[in-house]
């Protein structure tokens, strides 16, 4: 398991992200690094390789090239529309998910298979209208349904059921009790600038 995230643990993570505890956020320690020994902790026969880094069009062939899926929990478009773009030219599958405030959104993307990144959202929201971690805020336990749905995703993908993995995009919404699974297969499109040209600008 590759664990890559640039970013160093705060006081305020603790409440959503449940690998770290306030002596990490002492040690001042990257998240890669806390995460990878909590996990050693949990399970020493898993080999986990933390990597401190910015994912980037120079360095993604190096850091997922050899995986066999990926899981994303980035909270940009920027990065996400990369791994899109390297997942559907090297055909590696990949779990979308994200969480702001109590909403949250889960995919399951087969190149070749399922409508990519770019079929569903061809070009990034303006700035000012994506909400953030930051300016929305997020509760935990959103956080914790997301990852758990991403992490059995994986599974299915990982264990070869690629007819258990869900077709459909799972939006769930925890202030409202709703989740709902919207189909999403009509949104695949010869024209799609990644799975349909195809044209990786953002590995450029």
């Amino acid at each position: 398991v590759r664990i890559v995230d640039r970013d160093f643990l705060e006081a305020d993570n603790l409440h959503r992200q449940v690998l770290y505890a306030e002596s990490d956020v002492a040690a001042q320690l990257p998240k890669a690094v806390a995460a990878a020994e909590r996990l050693r902790a949990i399970n020493s026969d898993v080999t986990i390789e933390p990597v401190v880094a910015d994912v980037s069009p120079a360095n993604i062939a190096t850091l997922a090239g050899a995986v066999d899926a990926i899981v994303d929990g980035t909270d940009n478009f920027a990065t996400r529309y990369l791994v899109n773009d390297f997942a559907v030219s090297t055909g590696k599958p990949w779990v979308f998910g994200g969480v702001v405030g109590t909403e949250g959104q889960v995919l399951a993307i087969v190149p070749g298979e399922t409508p990519c990144f770019a079929c569903l959202m061809p070009e990034p929201p303006p700035a000012e209208l994506q909400p953030t971690c930051e300016t929305a805020g997020v509760l935990g336990p959103a956080v914790g349904v997301v990852a758990s749905l991403q992490a059995m995703e994986a599974l299915k993908l990982l264990s070869g059921n690629r007819a258990a993995v869900n077709p459909r995009m799972t939006l769930v919404d925890l202030w409202t009790n709703q989740i709902r699974n919207v189909g999403i297969a009509a949104t695949r499109s010869a024209t799609c600038r990644a799975c349909g040209q195809p044209d990786f600008a953002w590995l450029a």
